[in-house]
């Protein structure tokens, strides 16, 4: 018996066996592709066709299907693009946001993308962007579209444009820094306060106050629906921003410029009041190239993508450098003295000039660089090539995104020796260029450059002028909501200084004694 379950045993293992190697013999032909396939997919693969036939693609790892690499991104944030740096160069290839993307993360090839063959890609939104407020920017239209807006739309946000608008952006950031007296507040809300209204005042001009309110609650809930997972499900963030929040500040939107219309002359612009005019009033007034006016659709979606664009970068770079400020308190007493020397040669509440900005805060102004590098608040810019486009031996293909990954090189030790370390005197002499881009570079650079500069600046003078705060809780790390933020939102409990009086040699407090700092 034993013998026969033996034999049974054997010819069943032997017939197994020589079925599997029918299966290997019958299927190698297709397993020798596959296992090409795997290679190529791993090491870059070819072009099979067209003038560049027979040049790769980059290396790197497409990740999982249909969901790419956009978790691992999610969790691992910077040690994403050093670690495929490392693996595969500063050119490398992976799918992000549901498409196949080509990630360039050194100086060099983000100077090719940005600059040198800027005509061959043009800027996307995110996904989720793009979807809630709207295709239609004109940042996404090709070349000449593209400049040409540009070169209109940027009037208000011009140094001269600027120069005139610091009362305004001053009189915000006191207004909302009065009611941070003796309270415990989250810094990052109460920036997106700030930023917001000045965004407002640039981008919307003047309106009803009531709809400026409604607008900016509606904007806010639409914000947070692009931050958010884009299910189209009742109940997410998502789908009430799609469904409720768009079709509400497009209503508001509608009011707005229906208010605007039946003003004179200048469509009722404080800015434009002061020489420099707002988005919405430009909008409402400029014509294509054929000499038709913008559709009502058109206007939404610039309105919009300007007022988020203007919103999270902003605000998050303002809490970042507050949390920095309160971390470093040999920095903040030098970034206090500086104010304090502008502030002394002022009679008290008197407005700060644009001399000041530009030529006394020069400290101040190296800090919000650090800040901008080490914070990495915008970590990525993202494009479209419109084309494929050969760069040393490897192609861009056609259709595929693009991303800079500006933080891959603002990071890199190589740049920036101690990257991890804040350190603002790195900025007394100029980084190496295309090694600092937190604004991005090329004629897709950021239009608000100067208008974030002047916001952080005239914000932290009256803060480290006027209040003293320390950290509330322990909270520590950072999130990506989507742009990088201190986890929390970093509270603090603030109280105001003494007001100082003016008297020859310097100020002094109300109760009689000489400012230490003075």
């Amino acid at each position: 018996m034993a013998m026969r379950e033996w034999v049974d045993e054997t010819w069943t293992t032997t017939a197994a066996a020589a079925a599997c190697a029918m299966v290997l013999i019958m299927s190698a032909p297709f397993l020798k592709k596959l296992v090409v396939k795997i290679q190529d997919y791993a090491c870059g693969g070819t072009i099979e066709s067209g003038p560049y036939r027979g040049m790769r693609l980059p290396r790197g790892s497409m990740g999982l299907p249909m969901l790419g690499e956009s978790l691992t991104l999610k969790t691992q944030r910077h040690k994403f693009w050093t670690s495929r740096q490392q693996m595969y160069g500063d050119v490398f290839k992976t799918h992000l946001f549901g498409y196949p993307s080509i990630v360039v993360a050194g100086p060099e090839s983000a100077r090719f993308v940005m600059v040198d063959q800027a005509s061959s890609f043009r800027q996307r939104g995110l996904p989720t962007i793009e979807k809630l407020l709207g295709r239609s920017f004109f940042g996404y239209q090709h070349e000449k579209v593209h400049a040409n807006f540009r070169k209109i739309l940027h009037g208000p946000l011009l140094p001269e444009s600027l120069e005139r608008s610091i009362p305004i952006v001053e009189a915000i950031a006191i207004d909302i820094l009065k009611h941070w007296d003796g309270k415990t507040v989250n810094t990052l809300e109460e920036a997106k306060k700030y930023v917001f209204k000045v965004a407002m005042e640039f981008v919307i001009g003047a309106a009803p106050q009531h709809e400026k309110e409604e607008l900016t609650r509606a904007c806010e809930h639409l914000i947070r629906g692009v931050s958010s997972l884009p299910i189209n499900v009742p109940g997410t963030n998502y789908y009430k921003a799609l469904k409720e929040s768009r079709k509400k500040a497009c209503a508001l939107l509608d009011k707005i410029m229906s208010f605007r219309s039946l003003q004179d002359g200048n469509m009722g612009s404080v800015l434009n009041n002061n020489g420099g005019g707002d988005i919405l009033g430009l909008m409402m007034t400029l014509e294509d190239e054929n000499g038709c006016k913008l559709k009502v659709e058109e206007i939404y979606d610039n309105v919009l993508t300007f007022l988020y664009a203007a919103y999270d970068p902003s605000a998050a770079a303002l809490c970042w450098m507050i949390k920095i400020l309160t971390e470093h308190s040999d920095l903040l007493a030098e970034v206090r003295a500086e104010h304090e020397m502008i502030s002394g040669k002022k009679s008290y509440d008197e407005n700060i000039k644009w001399y000041d900005i530009k030529e006394q805060m020069q400290l101040t102004i190296r800090v919000i660089k650090e800040t901008l590098r080490i914070a990495n608040v915008v970590e990525f810019s993202y494009r479209e090539a419109l084309e494929e486009v050969p760069y040393k031996g490897m192609v861009f293909p056609k259709g595929w995104r693009v991303i800079v990954a500006h933080a891959a090189y603002q990071m890199n030790s190589k740049y920036f020796p101690r990257p991890e370390e804040f350190d603002s005197s790195r900025f007394r002499v100029q980084p190496k260029l295309f090694t600092f881009t937190p604004f991005g570079s090329g004629p897709h650079a950021c239009m608000g450059r100067e208008l974030l500069h002047l916001q952080l600046l005239v914000f932290i003078h009256h803060l480290v002028l006027k209040y003293s705060w320390e950290q509330h809780g322990n909270e520590e790390g950072s999130e990506f909501t989507p742009v990088h933020v201190p986890k929390g939102g970093f509270p603090i409990h603030v109280k105001r200084r003494g007001k100082r009086q003016s008297f020859e040699g310097g100020w002094k407090e109300e109760s009689g004694h000489q400012s230490e700092a003075y």
